[in-house]
């Protein structure tokens, strides 16, 4: 089979018609997807202004002293270094 002019202009608008679909579709689907996930998705902000939820802690063990603390006991003297 010859390719003439004629032909290659054919194979050509097909496979442009082709590919359009195809961004088409992929355009759709994930329109759909990221719609499903905005249904079922809780926005973090609605977190932690309507239920008050903090976003983190710490540990009180592991936080370190302030640098104004001295390591005194309770009655006010400070402690015999061992």
């Amino acid at each position: 089979m010859t390719c003439t002019e004629e032909y290659r202009e054919h194979i050509e608008y097909t496979f442009h018609a082709f590919c359009k679909v195809v961004i088409r579709n992929a355009t759709i689907n994930a329109a759909r997807t990221r719609s499903r996930k905005h249904k079922r998705e809780i926005s973090l902000d609605y977190l932690t202004d309507e239920k008050h939820y903090p976003l983190g802690t710490t540990d009180e063990y592991f936080q370190a002293p302030e640098p104004d603390e001295d390591m005194t006991s309770e009655d006010g003297n400070k402690e015999d270094e061992v």
